[in-house]
This record gives C-alpha cells, structure tokens and sequence, in this order.
C-alpha cells in the first residue's frame, strides 16, 4: 500500500453546496418577513380595537354616572341642551354637568362659586340632552363620530 501525502478527495460526499445554503437562507428569510408581516398587522388591530373597547367602556360608564347623579335624590334637576343642573338639597349647592371643549365635566359649585371641576370623559365630539315628556335621552358622540345614547325615566325626579 501506497502512502500519499495531501488531501484525498472522496466522491460522493453528502453535504450542502453553497448554492443551496444561500437558497435555504433566502426562502427563510422571505418567510420570516412575512410572518413579521402578518404578526404586525395583529398587533396593529389589537391595539385598534382595545382603543376603540376602552373608549365605549368610558363612554357607557360616563352615561352611567350621570343617570346616576340624575336620578340620586335631588332636590331639583333642570335639563338644557347640553347642559344639566342638579340643585342638591343643600340650598347653595348645585352642581352642572356640561360640555367643556372636548371634555364631559362636572362643575361642584357653593352660593354661585366653582369650587371644583372634574373632568369625568375626555375626546368627545359633542354632548347633548333630549327631552320626550318624561323621558330624557343624554347623547355622547365619541371622538370617531359614534353615537351613545341613555334614555332616563324622569317620572321620579323633580
């Protein structure tokens, strides 16, 4: 037997070709990109419809709040366009809930003074108040142009 110095070169050797490394790499990366792609999207969504959840809960909450403040024993509760005065039985004491700019607030009021505005709902397009007899329907429309409505029974309030 022959000894030979250098390297032996055997055929048939079971490897991957340069070629082919830079075509596996090429497809993975196309599909990762789609796959970043799509899971962008998804997130783009939740975050939409999360936004879009989070502003009807204030919205259904702040209409809550306010039949709330309607119908919690005042002495007396005057309805206006866009404006609602609840005079409490505390004779200086009257309370406004209004429109102030983009913002739903409530006005606490002592013998003519605001003592203290809290804002309770913010972005809003408009707020407004209809009456039907006895009935009172309180409009919030949302930033995006939709309508919230709570209609409230005022045969029990003065």
């Amino acid at each position: 037997m022959k000894h030979t110095r250098g390297a032996t070169i055997k055929k048939g050797n079971k490897g991957f070709t340069l070629v082919e490394v830079t075509t596996a790499i090429a497809i993975m990366s196309i599909l990762m990109t789609v796959i970043l792609l799509v899971v962008a999207y998804f997130i783009k969504e939740f975050k939409t419809a999360a936004t879009e959840n989070r502003e009807a809960f204030y919205i259904n909450e702040a209409l809550r709040f306010i039949e709330n403040e309607i119908l919690s024993g005042n002495k007396e509760v005057k309805l206006q366009e866009n404006v609602i005065e609840l005079r409490r039985f505390s004779e200086d004491r009257i309370d406004y809930i209004r429109q102030s700019e983009n913002n739903l607030v409530i006005e606490y009021s002592i013998a003519g003074r605001i003592v203290t505005v809290n804002v309770f709902l913010k972005n809003i397009l408009d707020f407004n108040i209809e009456k039907y007899g006895r009935l009172v329907i309180v409009n919030i429309v949302s930033s995006k142009g939709e309508v919230y409505s709570k209609c409230i029974n005022m045969a029990y309030v003065k």
